[in-house]
């Protein structure tokens, strides 16, 4: 059975972004040179703050990474639309990233990364992802809540609000 990140040709690590939507990946543009830009502006709104980041080994982080990112949604099973990154496309565009630890889920947490990321830094990024040929992705409304009620069977506290303590094993 294939996993779900070689279902998305993901060769982990990886950093996970979430999209607001996935056109802010691929924006409406009459020059296609003007593509780094308007997504970089689309994903990164407020450039120059700092952004969520989740690192993804497996498939156990990335429902992990979905959980944590689903939690306070409403519904919790929406789509989960995406980008990934390495670490070497973040280096690159110059973006500083480090771990900080949030979160109800003690797993999901543990994956968390906040990068501080300039308007120019988020260009730059675009366009070494766009060069790269990475392609937004979806986690779809079935698939997500598959992953939720997995996690919450388990005991995990982002989706299960009534238990002391994350029951969630790193």
């Amino acid at each position: 059975m294939e996993s779900l990140l070689q279902e998305f040709g993901i060769k982990p690590p990886v950093f996970i972004r979430k999209l607001d939507k996935r056109s802010d990946w691929n924006p409406e543009v009459s020059n296609p040179l003007d593509r780094p830009r308007r997504s970089a502006e689309l994903i990164f709104r407020d450039a120059g703050r700092i952004f969520s980041l989740y690192r993804v080994e497996s498939d156990r982080d990335f429902c992990s990474a979905v959980t944590a990112i689903s939690a306070n949604r409403s519904p919790q099973n929406q789509n989960l639309d995406f980008i990934w990154m390495t670490a070497n496309d973040l280096n690159s565009a110059g973006i500083p990233f480090e771990l900080s630890i949030e979160g109800r889920c003690l797993q999901a947490g543990a994956l968390h990364y906040n990068a501080t990321i300039r308007p120019d830094a988020a260009i730059s990024l675009c366009r070494t992802l766009l060069i790269a040929g990475r392609q937004d992705y979806r986690c779809g409304k079935r698939k997500t809540g598959e992953i939720l009620e997995q996690r919450r069977l388990e005991g995990c506290h982002a989706v299960v609000f009534d238990s002391e303590k994350c029951l969630c094993e790193r």
